[in-house]
């Protein structure tokens, strides 16, 4: 019997730093950047049902970029001929003629579809996204209080900010490591790779919106492509077990594709798919030619491989302006004009911009191009500037127009009684009614008790009474239920029954949610677990039940929030886009019909519970009562978005309130 030989699979080269030197032009990379841009396109755009990773493209252009950016680096240093200004240079013809053709763009859009509160948005996103520090943004300001993605014209930017400071740290790091440690390069590469990596797993779940937007907790990834460089200065993988290798790749990323759960922490292990999947097909692609490398350099992928960068950076304000403005009607044809809409632009760019910014064709001398891009950078410093210092210019609209789209700010202050973790105090609530009475009710919730909270004030005044008043954003007030990727919901619960048993003179309690959560299957029973919608409203309906039963053996009255109504797109917006005229009811208020289908499920529980229930506070039997939910009160705006109250409407929902809820 033959002993298994590692030369089966390897040609050895011998592993010194100065052989990790090879920066040929690979055409089947362009075909990997085909294959990862399209998996966020399709993903962005819902084109077809292929499961919900597409966005892992994004890791994979990491890997490829690591790869790149090593093997070049690696070359230049041996040579003896790197310089840090060069490869900046180099970076900027590289990346920013694409980005400044896309910002002008989006500019161009922006003063045509954009209201004032948004314009001054996007030119904030404009300067962060310019200066490589739009993951930073992104990561503290996508939220309830911030922004929403429908406003986060430029979200996308924030994977270029973590490659630019990647690209900004790593070439000082490659100097120092070959001048002191050759020898240890690639170890010393590895083990931040493995700090990395470590640093990922631990902060996924603690703090997941850092993890997926840092830096420290993504360079692992960039790394992993660098590594490729050192294996290949070693190794050259035999052509049959390459073209193995490379189809193993293909099929972890396809992995990625389909099999990611809305449960999954991420990046965490799960981004070892496409990021080893990437590797793979790095490998196989860049050694011998093989059936499967001229697969990947075929002509079509190749193309969009070349266009991916400008492809990439004009997709998502596409989606993004397309969603705004057809609203109900952005449906799958509209998905996919849209789609090729971004193709047609991307190419005008590459062709247009970027090939002869990077050709040297045009700005070819090392001064031109500083001075053009210092241009590009001073010239957004002056679109921003000037759409800020005049206010979002609101003449581009008639008064009455900016007028309603400024209900888009008509929301509760942020609040200091938002529940994140730990133990719940008296502290920790917000006080509210009259003010020298002693609380005598609870009232909690999700985001919509935070949005109703002047209405929930001015109703207890009213009575001469007053609550403690806490929430949690997303989490029905509910015992024993987890959502998925919210470590807090469940002690949130618990730690408010916990205080309603150390509180003897609370006498009520106001549930208040959006009640959706299970419709839209996040209600569940771990959140690392994800339930299908059935089982999700199954659990919802027991543990409603559980909840008000529970709180009754309290001995305490029990009052429930039903839904609200809703719109179908934002209600600001749509008036003032259709003023002087009023949008067609179709395409911003559901029927009756249509929201009591919504919520069929909670209208069941809520009737069984009935006996349990001391009263409940019904909006829709105030905005349907034409068989249209109505999605303005008194000619205003009834929610400063699509689903949440207006603040400035407290007035007509304390007195719904006071006509739903009777005296003590």
């Amino acid at each position: 019997m033959k002993t298994f030989s590692h030369s089966l699979i390897f040609d050895s080269k011998g592993m010194t730093a100065d052989r990790a030197s090879d920066d040929r032009y690979f055409p089947a990379i362009d075909g990997l950047r085909a294959i990862a841009v399209l998996m966020v396109l399709v993903f962005h755009f819902d084109l077809l049902e292929l499961g919900q990773g597409g966005f892992t493209g994004v890791d994979v252009f990491f890997v490829i970029s690591g790869f790149l950016i090593t093997s070049i680096i690696s070359r230049q240093i041996n040579a003896g001929s790197f310089s840090l200004g060069s490869f900046y240079l180099n970076r900027i013809r590289r990346l920013a003629p694409a980005l400044l053709a896309t910002l002008l763009i989006v500019f161009l859009a922006g003063l045509v579809w954009l209201y004032p509160s948004n314009l001054i948005e996007l030119s904030k996103q404009a300067i962060v996204a310019q200066t490589y520090v739009a993951n930073i943004y992104y990561w503290r300001t996508v939220n309830y209080f911030g922004l929403d993605s429908s406003s986060a014209f430029l979200l996308h930017t924030w994977s270029l900010a973590v490659e630019e400071q990647f690209y900004l740290i790593y070439p000082l790091f490659l100097i120092l490591a070959y001048r002191y440690a050759r020898r240890h390069v690639w170890q010393i590469i590895l083990a931040i790779f493995f700090l990395s990596f470590f640093l990922n797993i631990l902060f996924v779940q603690l703090k997941p919106e850092a993890t997926f937007y840092l830096l420290p907790t993504r360079a692992w990834e960039l790394l992993l492509g660098a590594l490729i460089v050192g294996l290949r200065a070693r190794f050259t993988l035999r052509p049959l077990v390459s073209q193995i290798a490379g189809v193993i790749g293909i099929g972890l990323i396809a992995w990625s594709l389909l099999g990611y759960q809305k449960a999954s922490y991420f990046p965490g292990y799960f981004a070892l798919l496409p990021t080893i999947g990437a590797a793979l097909v790095i490998l196989a692609s860049t050694g011998q030619t093989t059936r499967f490398s001229r697969c990947m350099s075929n002509a079509a992928a190749a193309y969009i491989g070349k266009i991916s960068y400008p492809l990439y950076l004009v997709h998502w304000p596409v989606h993004i302006f397309a969603a705004r403005l057809m609203a109900e009607s952005y449906n799958k044809p509209a998905k996919w004009f849209a789609f090729t809409l971004s193709l047609a632009i991307a190419s005008a760019i590459f062709h247009i911009v970027e090939e002869p910014v990077r050709t040297n064709r045009v700005l070819g001398t090392a001064r031109s191009l500083g001075t053009g891009y210092l241009a590009g950078i001073a010239a957004t410093a002056i679109i921003c500037f000037w759409i800020y210092a005049g206010h979002g210019l609101p003449q581009r609209y008639a008064p009455e127009a900016i007028k309603l789209a400024s209900f888009t700010a008509d929301k509760t202050e942020e609040l200091p009684c938002q529940f994140k973790s730990g133990k719940i105090h008296l502290t920790s609530f917000c006080r509210i009614g009259a003010a020298n009475t002693k609380p005598t009710w609870l009232i909690y919730g999700d985001s919509h008790a935070w949005a109703a909270y002047g209405a929930f004030d001015k109703w207890l005044n009213t009575r001469g009474e007053s609550a403690f008043f806490i929430f949690r954003h997303s989490c029905p007030p509910l015992q024993g239920i987890h959502l998925v990727h919210n470590r807090g919901c469940f002690e949130f619960n618990n730690e408010v029954l916990e205080f309603l048993n150390r509180s003897p003179e609370i006498k009520n309690t106001l549930l208040v949610s959006t009640w959706l959560q299970a419709r839209e299957g996040f209600l569940t029973t771990s959140e690392t677990i994800s339930l299908p919608k059935e089982e999700s409203i199954a659990l919802f309906k027991r543990q409603f039940s559980a909840t008000v039963t529970h709180l009754r053996k309290m001995g305490l009255r029990v009052v429930i929030w039903e839904p609200l109504p809703g719109a179908k797109q934002s209600v600001p917006e749509a008036l003032a886009n259709a003023y002087p005229n009023k949008p067609p009811a179709e395409s911003l208020e559901f029927t009756s019909q249509q929201y009591w289908s919504k919520f069929d499920y909670f209208f069941d529980v809520l009737e069984q519970s009935g006996p349990s229930i001391e009263a409940t506070v019904s909006p829709s039997r105030a905005l349907c009562r034409t068989g249209s939910c109505s999605a303005t009160i008194e000619g205003r705006p009834a929610y400063f978005d699509n689903s949440h109250l207006a603040a400035s409407a407290s007035e007509f929902w304390s007195q719904l309130l006071t006509i739903s809820v009777p005296p003590q």
